[in-house]
């Protein structure tokens, strides 16, 4: 798994091979250990055009039988977060499952054109987004985002969204506990797996929700 810093969207090329859908993560499988040559780029917003910006162009090492979860840190480096052990997938009774691996891919943004039961049209749902992305202190962000979320039509993809936002981790997992209150979509509460980088997380989400 890879993400920037700021949880800005991204494309990338891996060993040659174009990633072209944006994302703010994203999930290689099946890679062999060893060296791996890596390019992401940036997309950024310059009035109404976007702007690729290279942020990262060289060699990661890939640890055996491990999950590498790296980030790419405000100098443009690629630093490895976290290693995993690679865990296989198991279906508890819910049908969610405990070791499923979270994909950021997953999650269908700009799906809600009008303001209805089902969620917040998407030009208001990305006003509020860029409003949350401009406070930098993650604990004011979280404050703000539970109000929202308590107060709005938001859907699970939504909700998703606004999880991406929070670099740490606990916020995120904390964000969706708060927020499967208050979802207009509850049957589609799946999806904010999506959102979490880590098998233990997703775990202790599902805990939070059974």
């Amino acid at each position: 798994m890879i993400s920037l810093h700021d949880s800005s969207l991204f494309v990338t090329e891996l060993n040659g091979v174009f990633y072209n859908d944006p994302s703010t993560e994203m999930n290689f499988h099946s890679l062999n250990s060893g060296k791996q040559q890596l390019k992401v780029i940036k997309l950024m917003k310059l009035g109404n055009s976007e702007v690729k910006k290279p942020v990262f162009e060289g060699l990661i090492d890939l640890a055996e039988n491990r999950t590498t979860q790296g980030v790419i840190d405000p100098m443009n480096q690629f630093k490895v977060i976290n290693l995993l052990p690679i865990e296989q997938k198991s279906e508890n009774n819910s049908g969610r499952s405990h070791f499923w691996i979270p994909d950021a891919r997953r999650i269908e943004k700009n799906q809600q054109p009008i303001t209805n039961q089902q969620g917040m049209n998407n030009n208001q749902f990305d006003g509020m987004l860029e409003n949350l992305k401009g406070i930098n202190n993650e604990s004011d962000r979280y404050q703000s985002a539970i109000g929202l979320v308590s107060i709005s039509t938001i859907s699970c993809n939504q909700l998703a969204e606004m999880m991406l936002t929070f670099q740490d981790e606990d916020y995120r997992v904390r964000l969706a506990d708060r927020g499967q209150n208050f979802v207009s979509d509850p049957q589609n509460f799946d999806i904010v797996f999506n959102a979490l980088r880590y098998p233990s997380s997703v775990r202790r989400l599902h805990r939070r929700t059974n």
